[in-house]
């Protein structure tokens, strides 16, 4: 993984290298809710069956802690954090699971415990998840959208939705508007971007 700074309207500056995966890397994520530490950092996840939590150190950036739980790829991850600031991650993978992660700390040391899994979300791999206050949407290769309820402090999740057929082919990607908690986007091997709006 390449890290860069925005250095002027016009240029980049390449920071740091980072290794460690032991296979493709699939989506990154920048840690920019928790408000209880000033401490940067990253999530990645990868095609090795892990995520990988990466902070800043001042001079370079290092692995914090590498995350196992997932039985196959993990496609996409996601912070988020509680009502009081305590980090969460959630993923998704090709073993059809959401997870939901909390961080510990063990003799100083950063660790990441799994709070909750949520199994055969999709019937194929989940590709895409992405959180917004109690809600996680996920979409993937079954070319469906699930719309799932989040406790953040437990991790607990539970269905709450689902559209078959959201793309026609593989949904890879759903984000959710910022500026607006009932909307979300999605994007499908057919070309095609769809924008969704969540009923009460």
């Amino acid at each position: 993984m390449w890290l860069w700074e925005f250095v002027d309207d016009e240029a980049f500056e390449l920071l740091t290298v980072l290794h460690g995966h032991e296979g493709d890397v699939k989506t990154v994520d920048f840690d920019t809710c928790s408000s209880l530490s000033e401490d940067d950092l990253l999530v990645s996840c990868s095609y090795d069956d892990t995520l990988r939590v990466w902070g800043d150190d001042g001079d370079d950036w290092s692995c914090r802690c590498t995350i196992e739980g997932h039985g196959s790829t993990v496609w996409d991850a996601s912070f988020c954090a509680t009502s009081n600031g305590a980090r969460r991650i959630v993923s998704c993978g090709a073993d059809l699971s959401i997870r939901v992660w909390a961080e510990a700390t063990l003799n100083d040391a950063s660790k990441w415990v799994q709070l909750s899994v949520f199994e055969n979300a999709h019937a194929r791999p989940v590709y895409s998840c992405a959180v917004s206050g109690n809600r996680v949407a996920s979409c993937g290769a079954d070319d469906a959208l699930m719309l799932l309820s989040f406790d953040v402090e437990s991790g607990a999740l539970a269905k709450l939705g689902r559209v078959d057929a959201c793309h026609a082919g593989d949904a890879n990607a759903v984000r959710w508007n910022p500026a607006s908690s009932d909307m979300l986007a999605t994007a499908g091997d057919d070309g095609v971007v769809r924008v969704w709006r969540v009923g009460s």
